[in-house]
C-alpha cells in the first residue's frame, strides 16, 4: 500500500502487487496533515484499521518506508532502496507493540 500526501492537503493512495501496475483500488481511511516551515517540514498520518488494512497484533512486523520528494531537488528515504523507492524487499521493519 502507498499513501502520498502534501502540505496542500492532497492525498493519493493505492497499492502495488508484484508484477502488476499500481492500482488505485485501495483507499486509505484516516486523516493526514503536512506543513512546511522555514527550517523544517512535518507530516502526520492517522490511519483507521479496517478489512482492507487489519489492525496488527503486538509483535507483528510490517515492512515499510518513508520518502520525501521536494520539487525534483530533494529525495530522502528512511530506508535506502536501489533503482526506485518501491522495493518492499529493501524496506525497513515496523514492529507493533
Amino acid at each position: 500500500m502507498q499513501l502520498a500526501i502534501n502540505p496542500e492537503g492532497f492525498k493519493q493512495d493505492g497499492s502495488y502487487r508484484q508484477g502488476e501496475p499500481f492500482s488505485f483500488d485501495w483507499d486509505a481511511d484516516g486523516e493526514w496533515a503536512a506543513t512546511v516551515d522555514a527550517d523544517r517540514w512535518s507530516a502526520e498520518v492517522m490511519l483507521r484499521f479496517s478489512d482492507q488494512m487489519p489492525r496488527p497484533e503486538p509483535g507483528e512486523m510490517w515492512s515499510g518506508n518513508f520518502v520525501r520528494c521536494f520539487r525534483g531537488q530533494e529525495f530522502l528515504q528512511w530506508t535506502r532502496t536501489t533503482f526506485n523507492s518501491v522495493r518492499p524487499d529493501q524496506y525497513g521493519v515496523l514492529v507493533f507493540r
